[in-house]
This record gives structure tokens, sequence and C-alpha cells, in this order.
């Protein structure tokens, strides 16, 4: 249509002038009308008014990344949360400091922020393993005891040559596939917007991706498809077990999640990139879709076989993919940086990282990211 057409072109033009960036193909875009309509719960949906039941959310490990998360959170306040004032709660394995926190809170004010800690320590964790878990642990982190194990001790998986990461990476893993659902500190929201610490907004968000999330009663809102995938007779099993039934091929079609069974021995499932999505909270903490994360995880514990990203991405195939969807496609475009990459697939070619972006483009096309958060910027993600 006419107004498809005029869609794309705005999006090809504002990519076609920045130099540094480097264009992929396209993905077809559809036209979804944003604009307040009546939703069954909470009324009318405007644009950038706080919602009720919705939450910012991340986690980190713990002080050695408070600079990052600061600069994060300063550009998305910035950028959105200014407007909405939506509560803030950072997850966190290790404590902050009382500087930390008060430095956190001063770019996030006026919104409400929660720190919440971890309840375990790692030797608490590992002496609540059973026996065949704590065998595991220890053979892939190749160690002859548990008292060995740091949070900075590097894990291997079998069979994956390059795939060791330290317990502490792996932890924010497992956490963000199942004990994140169960959070008590969620209990009081149906929605979350997950941003990683290393997401940087890099202009004033001209859509509200919340509002189209509750607008259209969707269970994910996500930013990139697909990042990766993962594969293995072994996850068909799993999916198997959890879902009786089967998850073959997986794509993006009308800009929602198309899912299709079948007889695969070995399935190949494209994931829903981790890095910033909306979910309906509800959604993922049924029991359904709780037990999944359970049968993902398994025995092997602290693992990155089967992350987060396969963790939201296969309820959303089996039991909504219609409910799914993509925000490029549904034309929301808002530009975040991170590891190199605008919305996770337009690659910025200028080099030096976020810090060299900010220095040569904040002035021109972040003016207000750039008044309030420029003393924070420290980071180059």
């Amino acid at each position: 249509t006419k107004e498809v057409s005029d869609i794309k072109k705005v999006i090809e033009a504002m990519h076609d002038a920045r130099p540094s960036l480097v264009k992929p193909a396209p993905h077809p875009q559809i036209s979804v009308p944003i604009v307040a309509v009546s939703n069954h719960t909470d009324g009318v949906v405007v644009d950038f008014e706080k919602q009720p039941g919705v939450v910012i959310a991340t986690k980190i490990h713990g002080p050695a990344h408070i600079k990052q998360l600061v600069q994060s959170m300063c550009l998305l306040r910035a950028a959105y949360n200014s407007r909405t004032q939506y509560d803030v709660i950072i997850f966190v394995t290790e404590p902050l400091s009382h500087n930390d926190t008060t430095e956190l809170e001063s770019v996030i004010q006026p919104a409400k922020l929660t720190i919440a800690q971890d309840e375990k320590t790692l030797e608490e964790h590992v002496n609540d393993l059973n026996e065949e878990q704590r065998h595991d642990l220890i053979t892939r982190c190749n160690v002859t005891s548990a008292q060995e194990l740091f949070w900075w001790t590097r894990c291997c998986e079998y069979g994956i040559k390059g795939n060791c990461m330290p317990l502490s990476y792996s932890w924010q893993s497992e956490f963000r596939s199942l004990h994140i659902w169960e959070s008590t500190h969620l209990k009081p929201y149906k929605y979350m917007l997950w941003f990683d610490s290393d997401a940087f907004p890099t202009k004033v968000w001209e859509q509200d991706p919340v509002a189209v999330a509750i607008r259209h009663d969707l269970n994910i809102l996500f930013d990139n498809f697909p990042q990766g995938s993962s594969a293995g007779t072994d996850l068909r099993e799993k999916i198997k077990e959890a879902y009786h039934g089967t998850l073959c091929q997986l794509k993006l079609e009308n800009g929602h999640l198309k899912a299709e069974g079948g007889n695969c021995v070995k399935p190949r499932i494209p994931n829903i990139h981790g890095f910033f999505h909306i979910t309906n909270l509800d959604f993922y903490r049924n029991d359904e879709n709780l037990n999944w994360s359970r049968i993902m995880i398994g025995n092997h514990k602290f693992s990155r076989r089967w992350d987060d990203q396969l963790a939201v991405t296969v309820p959303a195939a089996m039991r909504a993919p219609d409910k799914s969807w993509d925000m490029n496609t549904n034309n929301v475009t808002l530009e975040v940086y991170h590891n190199s990459f605008y919305d996770g697939h337009v690659r910025w070619r200028g080099g030096g990282g976020f810090q060299h972006w900010w220095r040569q483009y904040s002035d021109e096309r972040f003016k207000e990211g750039r008044a309030q958060c420029n003393d924070w910027i420290r980071n180059g993600g």
C-alpha cells in the first residue's frame, strides 16, 4: 500500500542519512495503527502515559558494572522514562554500596528504584545442587571440588568449542531463564520492559513500545529477531516434554512469529534477541511456561548451552506466536545501541564504540540525552 511504501521510504532515508550505518536487507514492513484504542482492563492506552502494572528491569552482577548501568539508565530516562516514570528494579548478585545506589537514584528519579539482591551466595547455590548437578558443574569448570569455584571461574559446555563463560555470566542467563519469573519483586506487575545494562538509547523515542504491547495484548514485543539459534535432538525432547508437541521451524511473518511443528529430529530454533523486550509477566510465569524453563535448564546448572533467549522464544512460539511481535516490522524504530548495532540488526561502523558515537552525534541527534547524561557517559558498550 502507499502508506507502507511511505513508511519504508522514511525509515530508509533516515538510515541513508547516517553514513556510518550499514543496512542489512530490510524487513518487510506492515502497517499497525499506533493509536489509542479501548483496552478491556485499562480503558484507553495512550502513548507515553503511565500504564498500570509496568516495570523496567535489568540485572548486573555487582559494583564492577555500575558505571555502565548508570549510563544506560540515564539515557533510558532521557529517551523514554522521564515521560512514563515507570518503576525500575535492578537485580544484583553482589551488594551495591550506598554511593552506587545514590548515583543510580540520581539518574532514575523521579521514578521509583528498587535494588533486588540475590538471596543466595555462590556457595549456597552450589550446596543446594544434587550430586548429579554438582558433578556436572565441577567437570565443566575443570576443578576438583566445589570449594574451588568462584563467580569468575570459567566453565565450558560439552562439545561446544569456545563456549566458556564465567559462572557470573552463566548465572545471569539462568536467572533470566527461570528465576526472574518467580521473583516476588515482580509480583505487583503485569508487564516488564527488560533493558540490558549495555543497551544505550540514541534518541528520544517517538513510539511507545509499552503502549504498543498493552494495546495489542501482546505476550512479547522484541527489538530484534533472530539472534543466533539453538539446536539439538535433546532440544526436541525438552520441547515435547514441556508442550507435548514439536517445534521444527520458526520465522517472522507479517510482523509476528510463525511456528511450525513436524517430525524434525534435530530442530534449529532461531532466538528472540534478549537485550531489549517487553514481556507479559502473567504469560511467562504461568505453570506451563515455568515448567518449560525448568525442563530446559535440567541438571545443567550455570550452563550457557540453553540460555534466556531460548527460554523466552519457545513459549512464545508454542503458545502465542500471533501475540509475539517484532518492533521493526511493526514500525517501532527506537535505534537502541547494543554491541555496535542499532536495534540488534543495523551495524554501527564508526569505530570506537558508543563513546565515539556520543562525541560525534549526540549533540545533534540526542540533545535531551546530552543535556542530562553527558557526565555519565563512561562506557563504550
